[in-house]
């Protein structure tokens, strides 16, 4: 491959990694605005039934399963 014809397939790599960094950015904002980062502790699970055993919840990262019947409570 001669140099003029690598020359060609770096700015079509270049512009390629420029276009696709665009698109990250936009799914990034479009993701915070469905999902805004706030604070997991101040968000609560109300259970108006019964939770039964190895039920799992999970919020973001965070991870529960449950142990023992839960009726009732938050």
């Amino acid at each position: 491959m001669d140099n003029d014809n690598k020359n060609v397939l770096k700015k079509q790599l270049l512009l390629l990694k420029i276009k696709l960094n665009n698109e990250i950015q936009d799914l990034k904002k479009r993701t915070n605005e469905i999902i805004p980062n706030e604070n997991i502790a101040n968000h609560r699970i109300v259970c108006k039934g019964i939770m039964y055993v190895n039920t799992k919840i999970t919020i973001g990262w965070m991870k529960y399963r449950v142990r023992n019947e839960i009726s009732y409570s938050k």
